[in-house]
């Protein structure tokens, strides 16, 4: 295993913590910017202790995340409830029907990662123990005796074995994990390779076996082109098993085996190979990765191709409240609270935990959400309040003028598609210390904007006063 450190999950919940912090104090963006023009450091405060709602799951095989955020772990539990009762032969036909039908949850996760989730843990969870963990893995082992043509039961012990690995190991980084939890992540791993490999001769394929032997290749540091290899076989065999390009491009976030840029760029290259709203979908789905690694990994990313991939989800595959969670977890990380602000009403109290952790950075990001859009708020209060200094006016008339020059040609390509709903917009921008374009929010929105947003991320203008200086670019009509 490389000796790169491997940030544990608990960095997303200390950049939850910031966030939620920062949500509370209601900070300004404009007030900020002179903060750092002073070179004052940030005031923070922290974050109150708002205790977390009483949650119990109750295991059922037809709840959904249209109407209930807990409805996967519900799946799970249930699938975890008939292993213990050596119920094997049910399991099979949910499995098989799972496999064959390609039945989802809404939001488009297929139920038979759910199934494999509530297979290869405790029912414990956290709390489980290591006499846990060996009785679930006895019992996969049963089943996989009693059946020995079950594709389902080694792929199900495969996936035990690696979970199995990570408990050993612990959530520490690689300097901190000790001998024998690195010796039995190590063991574990190999244990779930030859588990797979054993299912692979069995009549039959399932494509949940890639996503494992992708994990495989995560756990045991494989060449990129090694693990590149299975991750084209698996989208070959089912392109819309999503989780696949979810893993693909954990492997190549820097925490683990990729260097920089190779992250976004593999978001890139696969969304626009498949092409389309599935390219977009696909984008997304990469994009929610991001929850628990770095946060400048992720604003890397194109952000309007991001929000129109979360769209498409929901419009294909009906309304998920656990998709709106993720989407409004990036989207605060995105430092875009005009497109938050609508998806936390949806989502009332049906708040995540897979997602926020705990109410309280729930309740701090929607508080900040709320911060930068009352009356007397930051955005696009920030935009205004630039204007109103010397040095912000001169910027803002030279950017505008080089804006509408220099991209003329996306400008006028959008007016010719359009053609008669042409109707002028301003774009809100953050303008980055090197003049990169971020946090693209036309307004208001109609079809011009559409086509214009999404070509103008990420591009370049002036540098700006100040580091994160937010702009406002007015596209006329006509050039």
């Amino acid at each position: 295993m490389s000796s790169d450190a491997r940030k544990p999950a608990t960095i997303a919940l200390l950049l939850v913590l910031i966030l939620g912090a920062v949500g509370y104090i209601g900070y300004s963006v404009y007030a900020r910017q002179q903060e750092i023009a002073a070179g004052q450091p940030r005031k923070t405060s922290p974050v109150p202790d708002i205790p977390d709602d009483p949650r119990t799951i109750i295991a059922s095989w037809t709840a959904d995340t249209n109407t209930d955020v807990d409805a996967m772990e519900r799946y799970q539990l249930a699938a975890a409830e008939a292993l213990a009762k050596g119920q094997y032969d049910d399991l099979e036909h949910i499995a098989d029907e799972a496999r064959s039908r390609k039945t989802r949850f809404a939001g488009g996760t297929w139920k038979l990662l759910e199934l494999y989730r509530g297979l290869s843990k405790p029912i414990g969870g956290d709390n489980a123990t290591d006499a846990d963990w060996q009785a679930l893995i006895g019992n996969l082992q049963t089943w996989t005796k009693k059946n020995s043509e079950s594709i389902t039961a080694r792929v199900a012990l495969a996936d035990a074995y690696l979970n199995y690995g990570f408990f050993a190991r612990g959530d520490d980084v690689a300097d901190n994990v000790t001998e024998s939890g690195a010796r039995l992540f190590s063991e574990r791993a190999q244990q779930a390779r030859d588990t797979l490999e054993e299912a692979h001769r069995l009549r039959g394929d399932d494509p949940h076996w890639y996503y494992a032997m992708l994990r495989v290749a995560l756990q045991q540091g494989w060449k990129q082109s090694e693990e590149a290899a299975v991750f084209d076989k698996a989208v070959a065999y089912e392109p819309t098993y999503y989780t696949y390009y979810r893993e693909r491009g954990r492997y190549l976030q820097r925490k683990w085996y990729g260097k920089s840029g190779q992250f976004q760029q593999f978001a890139d290259d696969i969304a626009d190979r498949i092409g389309g709203d599935e390219g977009d979908r696909i984008y997304f789905e990469i994009a929610a990765t991001c929850q628990c690694a770095y946060d400048q990994e992720f604003k890397q990313m194109k952000w309007v191709r991001v929000k129109r991939g979360y769209e498409k989800i929901q419009s294909k595959y009906d309304a998920s409240l656990v998709k709106m969670n993720q989407m409004a977890w990036l989207a605060t990380q995105n430092w875009d609270p005009m497109y938050a602000a609508p998806l936390f009403p949806q989502i009332g109290s049906s708040y995540s935990i897979a997602t926020w952790q705990h109410k309280k950075y729930f309740i701090g990001a929607k508080d900040w959400t709320n911060a930068f859009l009352m009356p007397g708020g930051d955005y696009p209060i920030a935009a205004r309040a630039n204007l109103k200094t010397d040095v912000g006016r001169a910027y803002a008339k030279a950017v505008n003028a080089e804006f509408n020059s220099k991209y003329s040609k996306i400008l006028n390509d959008c007016r010719t598609q359009v053609a008669d709903q042409l109707r002028a917009f301003d774009i809100y921008a953050d303008v980055q210390q090197d003049g990169t374009l971020f946090n693209i929010n036309p307004h208001p929105k109609n079809q011009f904007s559409d086509c214009v947003a999404p070509k103008i991320d990420r591009q370049v203008v002036a540098r700006p006063p100040n580091p994160n200086y937010w702009v406002r670019l007015n596209v006329p009509e006509h050039e």
